[in-house]
């Protein structure tokens, strides 16, 4: 563990001596560390967050949610644990996969991703894949680990080609 410390501490030294250096392939990453990036203006959007229960959102955590839906490039939410950052990170889940779109959650921390994905889980309506360390991975997202999600995910490939390759036959046999 202590040589994992020293592995992190080593690449944080390396990434700040590229900055100082002038050596990154983001640019905007120089201006952001010389405080003189010029962020994209945009109005946090009034978005109808659906009712949570009982343990909705808080009013900063709605704030949170509302900013990072609106923002045009990306949002950061900090805190110690306990503040509600799963519970932002699940409403950002939430809005963008009713927008149609799929979302990455990852995090240099298990815990993180395990605590999103194991709410996630309860919700049929998301189809959740955990990738990473098998050994470090929350007991209860087994069945979403790679291994054993992999069977089930190419069952539904072959039930969807098939299906298709039906339709196709049937649109032929038509002409």
């Amino acid at each position: 563990a202590l040589k994992a410390v020293d592995v992190l501490k080593q690449v944080r030294l390396d990434v700040l001596e590229n900055i100082q250096n002038r050596n990154t392939d983001n640019d905007w990453l120089l201006d952001v560390a010389a405080k003189s990036y010029d962020a994209p203006q945009f109005e946090i959007e009034d978005v109808d967050l659906p009712n949570e229960g009982k343990f909705g959102p808080t009013e900063s955590q709605k704030l949170a949610i509302k900013t990072g839906i609106s923002t045009p490039d990306y949002s950061l939410v900090l805190g110690p644990p306990g503040t509600g950052k799963t519970t932002v990170i699940l409403s950002w889940v939430r809005y963008f996969v009713r927008e149609g779109k799929r979302i990455l959650v990852t995090s240099q921390n298990n815990k993180a991703v395990d605590n999103v994905l194991e709410r996630l889980m309860e919700e049929p309506e998301f189809n959740c894949l955990r990738i990473g360390n098998e050994n470090k991975v929350s007991s209860a997202l087994e069945p979403i680990i790679l291994d054993n999600k992999a069977p089930e995910l190419q069952k539904e490939l072959f039930h969807q080609a098939r299906a298709s390759l039906n339709k196709l036959t049937i649109a032929n046999e038509v002409i």
